[in-house]
């Protein structure tokens, strides 16, 4: 009886997890310049002064350039504009740390070069890590030899269950782009029927 109660316990546990799993949102990270915010910059961005990154791709839609800033808590008005996009987006009063810059209309898939220009008053800081002096973000059209990390990053991300067509693709395509996009569901069959026969292992086990 105590074993039945046991797997049991662990059924529902299981179904517990995959409900919660489902229900929860997923990333609002949509795509990245693969820079973490390691460190800070060495130099601060003085005001009047212009910092240049050329942003990620996104497949969906983003709301926010993500950055992650120091400033001593004088948050210096800054201005995103984006290569290709209209107008421009203006943020005050933040505090230090991650900080969410709305895009202005027509940078919602990225893969252009944002820029964030610092209106003052005061320098700001913003993480990212150290590049080859060539490269990395430019400070009015100089090269600085340091990347900041950029994050696009949507405020609407949907809850994994409402992706789940999309997630099987991927796992049919698998690794190299090996495969259709059905045979997900192959292998998300396959993985059942495993995990079948180990349940009815252990309720074999369990009597």
């Amino acid at each position: 009886m105590l074993r039945r109660l046991t797997v049991f316990a662990c059924l529902l546990g299981l179904a517990a997890t995959l409900v919660h799993a489902l229900g929860r949102p997923t990333s609002p990270i949509v795509a990245s310049n693969g820079i973490p915010p390691a460190i800070f910059a060495p130099q601060p961005l003085g005001e009047g002064k212009q910092l240049c990154e050329a942003l990620g791709t996104s497949v969906d839609r983003a709301s926010a350039l993500q950055v992650t800033v120091g400033a001593q808590g004088r948050s210096p008005a800054l201005r995103l504009t984006v290569a290709g996009a209209r107008g421009s987006r203006v943020v005050r009063d933040y505090p230090d740390g991650v900080l969410a810059i709305p895009l202005p209309p027509g940078a919602e898939r990225g893969g252009a070069t944002a820029c964030i220009r610092n209106l003052g008053p005061g320098p700001v800081l913003f993480a990212g890590a150290s590049t080859a002096e060539d490269q990395g973000a430019s400070v009015n059209g100089e090269p600085t030899g340091f990347s900041v990390s950029l994050r696009l990053v949507r405020f609407d991300a949907p809850d994994w269950s409402s992706v789940v067509d999309r997630t099987v693709e991927r796992i049919g395509y698998g690794r190299g782009g090996i495969g259709t996009g059905e045979s997900g569901w192959l292998v998300i069959a396959l993985f059942g029927g495993a995990f079948s026969v180990a349940l009815w292992g252990a309720w074999r086990w369990a009597r």
